[in-house]
Order: structure tokens, then sequence, then C-alpha cells
């Protein structure tokens, strides 16, 4: 249930540029709980770049950060 400080999550985000042939990866494991409105900084209010209206601001306690960088070998 979102919300409980006891709900796991991952969080992964990932970049490739095919012309270089490189790319990286970074992946974060954690808790997620709901942050009150007087938790929530001022920026958080801004419009979202995907659209859309978000009701429901949550933290994530990252509990480990892993990641790797990537080259494609060159023939």
């Amino acid at each position: 249930r979102v919300g409980d400080a006891d709900s796991p999550v991952a969080f992964e985000i990932d970049y490739h540029d095919d012309l270089a042939g490189t790319g990286w990866s970074v992946l974060m494991h954690g808790r997620i709980s709901t942050a009150s409105d007087e938790d929530v900084p001022t920026t958080a209010g801004r419009a979202p770049w995907a659209g859309a209206e978000r009701v429901l601001p949550l933290w994530f306690h990252i509990e480990s950060i892993s990641g790797r960088r990537v080259r494609r070998e060159r023939h």
C-alpha cells in the first residue's frame, strides 16, 4: 500500500547515446511514504512535465544506489 513506511520500491533511470555507443544506468532501492503538505517544497507545486495534476506527494527513502556505465566495443 502506498504511503506505508514499509512499502518497498525501486527506481531506475537509463541513458544511451546510440551514435557514441555509450550509456549508463542507475538503480535505487528503498522505501516510500506519503509526504505531508507541510513537507512538500514550494517547487513541487510546479506543473509536471508529463502533464496532469499530481495529488499524492511521496518521499523516497533511498537505502541503496547502484549504477554502471557501458560502452559498445568498436570492431
